[in-house]
């Protein structure tokens, strides 16, 4: 009998949980949906209402803004979001604190210079007096991020494999395909002479 409460307060707490869970992730997605639409909009009071006073803003260029930095850059115009669009999003919450990753489209008009930005972004929230504020945000160029992963693949085993095959393709692609498929001597040879690549630790730019 005491067993099966046991188990019934554990399957209670649980659920429990897990519906808070959902609550406070659902509160910072609705959270980050307000501060992407006050940036479009130029929306001071509303970006003042979603960030911590000593907010850290970091750019895709590596420069921080404070939070009066933030703000007057997206009222004045200099940094300027005509549109953003936000893609696979994921948040995680541990009690007050929330960090949410997405991807972020946009169409800008920077001091009336069209553009446009691809970027991977991280955001970090902290519940304050029931509300979730933007403590900390960090940008990297989506493209920035896929050719980080690919220089910092450890150049050995099948990395070091994979990297010379591609290089010997590259060889064997001048020759003629018929004397290729006629003689497959040729690739193993451009196999053979395909340099191999040293790896590198960080990438320039």
């Amino acid at each position: 009998m005491l067993k099966k409460l046991f188990l019934s307060l554990i399957i209670l707490l649980s659920m429990t949980t897990s519906k808070a869970q959902d609550k406070n992730e659902k509160a910072v997605a609705t959270a980050v949906e307000k501060l992407r639409k006050a940036m479009v909009n130029g929306d001071s009071a509303m970006l003042d209402k979603l960030t911590y006073a000593k907010l850290s803003y970091g750019h895709s260029s590596g420069h921080i803004d404070s939070k009066a930095e933030f703000i007057a850059k997206l009222t004045s115009g200099k940094s300027d979001f005509v549109t953003m669009d936000i893609s696979e999003q994921t948040i995680v919450v541990n009690k007050k604190v929330a960090m949410v990753r997405h991807k972020l489209n946009a169409t800008t008009n920077d001091n009336g210079k069209p553009g446009e930005v691809h970027l991977l972004v991280l955001l970090i929230w902290q519940k304050q007096h029931g509300n979730w504020k933007l403590l900390a945000r960090q940008a990297v160029k989506a493209s920035q991020a896929g050719r980080s992963i690919v220089s910092k693949l450890p150049c050995t085993g099948v990395n070091r494999r994979r990297s010379r095959v591609a290089a010997a393709w590259s060889i064997a692609a001048s020759a003629s395909m018929p004397t290729m498929r006629a003689d497959g001597r040729a690739a193993r040879q451009a196999f053979a002479r395909a340099p191999v690549p040293v790896p590198r630790s960080t990438i320039s730019g």
